[in-house]
């Protein structure tokens, strides 16, 4: 009778043992299979491009992975301010295209885009206007009235962090490597 109750008692601690670890593994492979399939930014350089109001320098990306990251965003910082950038495939904030007539309230419909994979994007960055290098977003419409001020001294550092859902992608460039001097 107590070699059954041995018996017993190492069959017990084997099913406890085989299930923990059986479901370490599977927490593991739900880990790495989320992990794998997360977006990532795959970077496409900066490019130059003409706009009515000066040239601007963009950031081209694409996003590879099998999770779409949803809505995102992209902060641009520089010189102790921060801003969230005006994605080209949203509108300018302004009345009737009219650069000249800024709506301050239409700036947060800038901030955000809805990201979908192996498309590739380019987000203004720097603008070239009237002789000076300023930070491009929705708010530089109303750069007179509004802060920040978005002027950048030359030698700066501007980070770019790329925000969705599951996706954080963050990086620091010199203006000259935007500007491509």
């Amino acid at each position: 009778m107590m070699e059954w109750i041995n018996i017993g008692k190492l069959d017990l601690v084997n099913t406890l043992a085989s299930a923990l670890a059986g479901g370490l593994v599977g927490l593991g492979l739900v880990h790495f299979v989320a992990w794998k399939w997360r977006p990532r930014v795959t970077e496409l350089g900066f490019n130059k491009s003409s706009f009515n109001l000066g040239q601007l320098y963009k950031l081209h990306f694409k996003l590879s992975g099998r999770a779409y990251p949803g809505l995102c965003c992209l902060r641009i910082e520089w010189s102790g301010r921060s801003v969230l950038a005006k994605w080209d495939e949203t509108t300018n904030p302004v009345e009737r295209d009219d650069p000249t007539r800024f709506v301050p309230e239409l700036v947060p419909s800038t901030y955000y885009l809805p990201l979908l994979l192996k498309l590739e994007y380019a987000v203004p960055i720097v603008i070239e206007h009237e002789g000076k290098r300023e930070v491009f977003s929705g708010w530089w419409f109303g750069r007179k009235r509004f802060d920040p001020d978005p002027s950048i001294p030359d030698g700066s550092k501007i980070r770019l962090t790329l925000t969705g859902g599951d996706l954080h992608w963050s990086k620091e460039f010199s203006l000259s490597e935007i500007c491509g001097e």
